[in-house]
C-alpha cells in the first residue's frame, strides 16, 4: 500500500474530515486532499507528526496477514463388532457364499439338459398319439410305448405297454395326467409352441439365478472382509433387487402363457415371498448405502 492510500485509509479509520485531519497536523484540508490524491507527497516532517499525533508510522512497511484455515482433523476409530460376533458373522458369511457357489454351478449344468428339452420336444409331441385313456409314443426306431389309464387323464390304475413288457401301478396325481387332459385336443403345433416357450422363459429365469447366486456369493464374501459397507456392495445389492424384480416379471408371463394355451399351472406359483424377498434386498440397499456414507462422514470403518 502506497503513502497516499495509508493517509486516505487512516483519516476515514479516525472518521475525520480532510479538515480536522490536516487541523491537527498544522496543514490545511487541501494540502491533506493533495497527499490522498498523490498529487503531493507529506515531508519526513509531516510524517513524524502523523506519527506522533495519530499514533500511525506511514513508514513501517505493511505487514500482510495470512488467513490460515483451520482444517478439522478427525481420529480415525474403526468401529467393530464383538470379538465372537465379528467371527460368527464372517463364518455365516462364508457359508453362504461357498452354499451360493454351489447353487450357480448347479443352476450352470441344468441349462444344457434344458436345450437338449428344447430339441427333442418338438420330436416327442410330433410322435405322440394321445386317446381317451390312453397315450402312445412310437420311437425312432418304431417301437410303440402305451400309457392306458383308467380315465382321459391317466390317474389311478395304470399300464405301461413296451415291446411284451406289461408294467401296472397305481397313482393319485400324476402330473403327464394333467398335461394330456389339457393338451388331448390341442394342435400339435400349438402344443409345441407352449412347450417350447415354456422351456425358452424357464431357461431365462435360470440364467437369472445364476447371475443372482453369483452376486450373493460376492456380496457375502466381500462382507468377510474389513467393514461391509463398501461401494461395491451397494451396487450388488441394487443389482440382486432388480434382477428378482425381471424374475417375477417372468413368473407372472409364464403364468399368462399357461392360462393362454392349458389350464395347468407347471410353473411355480407367484406368491408374497417372492415380492417380501426383494423388498428386504432392495431395503437392504439403502442400509448399507447409508452406512458407506456415514463411514465415509466420521473417516472410520464401520462394523
Amino acid at each position: 500500500m502506497n503513502l497516499s492510500k495509508k493517509i486516505s485509509k487512516l483519516r476515514k479509520e479516525l472518521k475525520l474530515s480532510a479538515e480536522d485531519f490536516g487541523k491537527n497536523l498544522g496543514v490545511t484540508g487541501r494540502m491533506v486532499a493533495r497527499w490522498e490524491n498523490n498529487t503531493s507527497k507529506p515531508t519526513t516532517e509531516n510524517i513524524n507528526k502523523i506519527k506522533e499525533v495519530y499514533g500511525v508510522d506511514l513508514m513501517e512497511p505493511t505487514v500482510k496477514k495470512e488467513i490460515v484455515k483451520e482444517e478439522k482433523t478427525t481420529n480415525k476409530v474403526d468401529v467393530k463388532l464383538e470379538k465372537n460376533d465379528a467371527k460368527g458373522l464372517k463364518t455365516l458369511s462364508k457359508i453362504v457364499s461357498v452354499f451360493a457357489t454351489i447353487i450357480k454351478v448347479l443352476l450352470i449344468i441344468s441349462i444344457p439338459f434344458m436345450i437338449i428339452g428344447m430339441i427333442i420336444v418338438p420330436v416327442i409331441i410330433n410322435n405322440t398319439e394321445i386317446g381317451d385313456n390312453y397315450l402312445k409314443y412310437q420311437t425312432p426306431s418304431g417301437e410303440v410305448i402305451t400309457i392306458e389309464g383308467e380315465d382321459f387323464s391317466l390317474s389311478g390304475k395304470y399300464t405301461i405297454r413296451y415291446k411284451d413288457e406289461i408294467t401296472t401301478g397305481e397313482i393319485k396325481y400324476d402330473i403327464l395326467g394333467e398335461v394330456v387332459k389339457n393338451i388331448k385336443d390341442m394342435d400339435k403345433t400349438k402344443v409345441i409352441v407352449f412347450a417350447e416357450t415354456t422351456i425358452v422363459l424357464g431357461m431365462a429365469t435360470i440364467i437369472l439365478e445364476i447371475v443372482f447366486f453369483t452376486y450373493l456369493a460376492k456380496l457375502f464374501k466381500n462382507i468377510s472382509r474389513k467393514t461391509p459397507f463398501t461401494e461395491d456392495n451397494c451396487l450388488l445389492l441394487k443389482k440382486m433387487t432388480q434382477i428378482l424384480i425381471i424374475d417375477i416379471i417372468i413368473t407372472i408371463l409364464m403364468q399368462f402363457i399357461e392360462n393362454l394355451f392349458v389350464n395347468v399351472e407347471i410353473s411355480n406359483k407367484l406368491g408374497f415371498s417372492s415380492i417380501i424377498v426383494m423388498m428386504v434386498i432392495a431395503s437392504l440397499s439403502y442400509i448399507f448405502k447409508y452406512g458407506y456414507n456415514l463411514q465415509k462422514n466420521v473417516n472410520s470403518d464401520i462394523y
